[in-house]
């Protein structure tokens, strides 16, 4: 749901909002959101529903304001300032040579923490820890905030790559600071991927040639056997794919 956008008309915002899954709306912090999916809550107006007093063993005291939030007046309790950084550490099994398995789980827990939040960094750093206080750090520095699972891991790579030759840590961690909301031209959802967009514009030309280049005979006979049109198209590509 997120990324869409609703017009509601003037004087529905309440009867709309019932139906609203608890997504759409970023105002709540994400750990309130974990806490109402765990109590099978889904829209907004589940949530109302729900007393008080069974939200307040997972919220506390902000159960009261929340009720006030799920019912359209807003609190400024709820308010929470962003987490400005992320930080995870693995331990590395001693002897280790291949360092690859441990920068792929590092990048994955990082970009799904980035992207459930629709959140990107502004600094990405790797450290390596060799025995008690020693830590040799690599950091890059990005201009606007940044998420995606290919960009995490492939600075990461290159931060490895400059750190001493022949280094064996003990541990590593990944640490991302400044973290802020993403532009919505960012987001996912409202943009594809440049394999995405070289992929489509294959598929694109594809299209035109097959309709350019497609005897109608075959495609009348085609018909006629029952045979899709996508099948015969094909197999005059592959004249073993079928056989007239």
């Amino acid at each position: 749901p997120q990324g869409f956008i609703f017009h509601l008309e003037t004087g529905r915002e309440e009867e709309c909002r019932q139906w609203l899954p608890l997504e759409t709306l970023w105002t709540m912090e994400a750990g309130l959101l974990e806490h109402l999916t765990k109590l099978g809550l889904k829209t907004w107006g589940e949530a109302a529903r729900v007393p008080p007093e069974r939200l307040k063993s997972q919220m506390g005291q902000e159960a009261y304001l929340f009720r006030e939030f799920c019912l359209g007046r807003q609190s400024p309790g709820l308010v929470i300032p962003p987490q400005e950084t992320w930080e995870l550490a693995l331990s590395l099994e001693e002897g280790i040579i291949r360092i690859a398995p441990y920068l792929d789980r590092l990048a994955e827990e990082l970009d799904s923490f980035l992207e459930k939040r629709h959140l990107g960094c502004l600094e990405l750093s790797l450290w390596a820890v060799r025995g008690k206080g020693v830590e040799i750090c690599q950091k890059r520095f990005f201009p606007e905030p940044r998420q995606g699972i290919k960009l995490i891991r492939t600075q990461l790579e290159l931060l490895w790559e400059k750190m001493p030759e022949g280094l064996l840590p003990q541990e590593i961690k990944v640490r991302a600071v400044g973290l802020r909301p993403l532009r919505v031209e960012q987001l996912r959802l409202f943009n594809f991927s440049l394999e995405d967009r070289v992929r489509k514009k294959k598929l694109e030309e594809l299209l035109f040639r097959l309709q350019k280049d497609y005897p109608a005979r075959v495609l009348g006979l085609a018909k006629n056997l029952g045979i899709s049109r996508r099948e015969a198209m094909l197999a005059f590509y592959d004249p073993w794919r079928l056989s007239f």
